[in-house]
């Protein structure tokens, strides 16, 4: 067991997901929170994770 106290609640901050926070010319922070995925889902995009004081996720276009 780790030392994480999990009684402790974390802030989510909302994006517009159609415009997301650009990093880079072609890489993009998005979050929707009413997204669902009902059937299946792909995606031709690479999926990467960079965390420092919380977690982001991006989807970038590798084209």
């Amino acid at each position: 067991m780790d030392n994480s106290d999990y009684n402790e609640s974390s802030s989510v901050s909302y994006l517009n997901c159609n415009e997301g926070i650009q990093f880079d010319g072609r890489s993009y922070a998005l979050f929707d929170p009413n997204f669902k995925i009902y059937e299946s889902f792909s995606i031709n995009f690479q999926l990467r994770t960079f965390a420092h004081d919380g977690l982001i996720l991006w989807i970038d276009d590798p084209l």
